[in-house]
């Protein structure tokens, strides 16, 4: 028995209803990292903190880095930051560590972007003088909520 057009017709029609075997992925944006390095020192009339932190994208020619500082003293903030960049460092806690946060705008695909991101990093303290600490890591960038 040969094949007619319209069994043909039926069959591709058929074939094209049935659900796709390979999953299609909706395109996903990569929102990029920062690696971070916050440190911190105490000193007699206070204590400061300072957050250095290298965001890079594979949408990016090249990785910028930004800097925030924090200084207490004698009852007094102080802070000093990159244009657009932020942090927090603190809760959750953990035995040796805390949480930094980091918020920054930066251009993506034209468009200027609000990111975010968190991550538990160890705190080793005890370095040099006084009550000097550091905690480093890889923190994985998404895009902020308004």
């Amino acid at each position: 028995m040969r094949p007619t057009l319209l069994s043909l017709i039926a069959l591709a029609s058929a074939a094209s209803a049935a659900p796709s075997l390979i999953p299609r992925q909706e395109g996903t944006v990569d929102y990029g990292y920062w690696y971070a390095v916050y440190t911190s020192e105490g000193f007699a009339a206070g204590s400061s903190e300072t957050v250095v932190a290298t965001y890079s994208n594979p949408g990016h020619a090249s990785n910028f880095t930004s800097t925030c500082r924090e200084t207490y003293y004698h009852g007094q903030t102080y802070r000093n930051c990159d244009a657009g960049f932020s942090y927090t460092w603190g809760a959750p806690w953990s035995d040796d560590g805390a949480t930094l946060s980091l918020t920054q705008t930066v251009e993506l695909g034209g468009e200027q972007v609000k990111i975010s991101g968190s991550a538990l990093l160890v705190r080793l303290s005890g370095l040099g003088s006084g009550k000097a600490s550091r905690a480093e890591g890889r923190i994985e960038a998404g895009l902020a909520s308004a």
